[in-house]
């Protein structure tokens, strides 16, 4: 019985290390990704691309620029950085991300606030990511936002 114990504590131990070090690697992504900025953000779009097609997007059509909330919508004279494509019917507005996360929803929530303000057309919400949270996943699709993700983590 000693000895099942000192096993299991032994296993329990590794499995510990072995997520530390996957939570180190995730951390290391995240930050490599942050510095690569536009040119990962094409990559992803570019992986994705098959699925934003069924929603009627080329993603060589998509313009990454920086726009101005002009009116105060958050902070007058503040700036954007944003990825968007306009139709003749709607603006679609991306987030890109190696990993979604809430903050990604806040981000889209303030750009729509800001496009509606700009334009008189419908706004339509983007969130690209390789791997998103459920529960985050949940919540952007209860509020409207199209989720186009690889990996979803319970």
């Amino acid at each position: 019985m000693k000895e099942t114990q000192e096993s299991i504590r032994a296993i329990q131990e590794e499995n510990r290390k072995i997520w530390e070090s996957i939570e180190r690697l995730n951390i290391s992504f995240s930050s490599f990704t942050t510095r690569g900025g536009h040119y990962i953000e094409r990559t992803i779009m570019e992986v994705y691309k098959e699925a934003l097609k069924l929603h009627g997007i080329d993603p060589s059509n998509v313009t990454h620029t920086t726009i101005i909330d002009n009116i105060g919508i958050v902070q007058k004279g503040r700036k954007y950085e944003v990825d968007f494509y306009e139709s003749n019917d709607a603006i679609y507005v991306f987030e890109i991300k190696n990993f979604g996360d809430e903050g990604a929803i806040e981000q889209l929530e303030i750009r729509e606030k800001i496009f509606r303000s700009m334009y008189n057309k419908p706004v339509k919400l983007f969130l690209i990511a390789n791997s998103i949270e459920k529960s985050v996943k949940e919540e952007a699709e209860k509020l409207g936002i199209k989720v186009i993700a690889g990996i979803i983590v319970e």
